[in-house]
This record gives C-alpha cells, structure tokens and sequence, in this order.
C-alpha cells in the first residue's frame, strides 16, 4: 500500500474525498466521501489506498480485477489505456507510459503494488556525475554497467599506486574507501614493529584503557545492562572473561581495576623484564 497522503477534492474510482474525519479504523483515518450517485459513504484511508471501497454499493458486481486504472501514477509511470493484449495466465495487462518516453505493460495486480515505478531507465540513470572525483587516494574516471543490488552505479577509479578498482557510488560518496588495498597492505605490514603479541596477547593494549566513545558508561570493560545493572568484563589471552554483574557503577569499576592488576600488569612486568629492549613507555601504552 502506498505511503502518500490522501487530500480532500481528490476522486478514487467512483468517490470524491470530502474531508477526514476524528474517527479511525484498525488505526487509519476515516474519510466522508461522496459517490457519484450522490450518497455520502465513509471508508478508511487504507481502503481508499488500496481501492477496496470504490463506491457507496450502487456499482454493482464490482471486482478488483475490473477497476478504471486510466491516470493512475506509480512514481515517472502513468497507466494511458487498457491494452488488448493479456499475459500467459489470462490477465489483462494495462500501456503505461514512464516519463522518459518509455513504455511498458503491466496487469492491475502489479499496479496496485506498485510492483514498478519506471520503465526500467532509472537502473541506467547515474544520480552524480562523479567524473574526476577524488577520494583519498582514489581519482574516479568512468562508469561501468554494472549496479549494486541496491541500483548503484558501479564506478572504475585508479588509485595513485596506479592500480585500477571498481567501486560503487554509494561507498564513493560516502568515503568508505580511499585506496585501491594498498593503504591496508602497507599498514599491515608495520603492525608487527608497532605491537607485540605474546601468547595470544597484544603487550599495547594491556592495562587500563579508556572507554570507547560510544560507551555509555565511560569506563572500558564496564556496560550497562538492560535492567540497569552494571557488567564487568576483561579481555585476556585471546579470551573475554567475565567478572560479574553489580548493582553500582563503583562496584564493576573497582572489580575491573582489580582484574587489570591481577591479570594484565604482572604478565606486563614479565614481558618487560624479559626484553629490556621493548622496556620504553611509548611502546606500552596503558
């Protein structure tokens, strides 16, 4: 059912939308309407939509299948003529006309779903010429045929490693990618310069570290649980381990505090000591 606003004045079918009234109906908003015999019929805004009311009762043997679709808009479509050609199952197909000059045939069912909204030309249709545009390291130059699943047109970038890669315009825009890989290859290969693991466990991130900026209680390893309640947690080996649920924010920081000193600072200590050379303050950051 379309989301569009009914507005008085407005004709469906056999009916002429007078005004809304206070009444509701399963929650939608009951219009008095005027039929073209003259009787006044109330009918919700979801039967208008939908066209399962269409008169006050006086057009009898009324089916959905035999509904007046001339002039009837789905989006750049118009429904022109009920055409005289049917579809494999017997169905009456309808001409309608896309606002590019297109044309297309759809049944009444398609229609009332609104199964489409253009001739098809809006999977062709680039929204943003991105000719030129920069993203980081990328330089858009041409756009290809091919589409995302969510109809976004698929863009061939170079990167200034000179390497070429195809990205959408949607994660273009949205700077969601700014090389071609290289930036990631490159960074990875001086993380083992800049942390050091043992037994599983990352020396850098050790200690007590400061919340994530969408924690909301703005202590790390400490969340608010649904009922209010505060949970305490620790990261340790490759393993998350949970210290428990506490009534006070004071009570899972403290037993927090605890669990850094037990678990994270001698294994901290041991590491030090064993290799004086990585015993510096800024390749060990609490």
């Amino acid at each position: 059912m379309g989301t569009r606003e009914l507005k008085s004045g407005e004709k469906i079918e056999n009916l002429t939308l007078l005004e809304p009234t206070e009444e509701r109906e399963s929650g939608y908003i009951v219009w008095k309407c005027e039929c073209v015999c003259g009787n006044v019929v109330y009918a919700s805004s979801k039967k208008l939509k939908r066209r399962t009311l269409i008169s006050c009762g006086c057009v009898n043997g009324y089916k959905k299948h035999n509904q007046n679709l001339i002039g009837r808009k789905l989006g750049m479509l118009t429904v022109d003529a009920l055409a005289d050609k049917k579809d494999t199952g017997g169905k009456k197909m309808w001409h309608l006309t896309c606002e590019c000059g297109g044309e297309i045939w759809m049944d009444t069912g398609d229609i009332n779903r609104r199964k489409k909204t253009s001739c098809g030309c809006q999977k062709n249709y680039n929204r943003v010429s991105l000719y030129g545009y920069q993203k980081g390291l990328l330089t858009v130059k041409s756009p290809t045929e091919k589409r995302t699943k969510q109809g976004s047109v698929i863009w061939e970038c170079e990167c200034q490693c000179g390497n070429r890669v195809e990205v959408s315009e949607n994660i273009l825009v949205h700077g969601r990618q700014i090389s071609c890989g290289c930036r990631k290859k490159e960074a990875m290969k001086t993380v083992g310069e800049r942390l050091h693991r043992v037994e599983g466990t990352c020396i850098e991130r050790l200690g007590q570290k400061p919340a994530r900026p969408e924690s909301k209680s703005g202590i790390c390893g400490v969340h608010i649980t649904k009922n209010g309640r505060y949970s305490a947690h620790i990261g340790f080996k490759g393993e998350r381990i949970y210290l428990g649920t506490f009534n006070t924010e004071e009570e899972a920081t403290d037993i927090r505090i605890r669990a850094v000193e037990e678990l994270h600072m001698p294994f901290v200590k041991k590491y030090r000591g064993s290799d004086p050379e990585k015993n510096s303050e800024n390749k060990l950051k609490k």
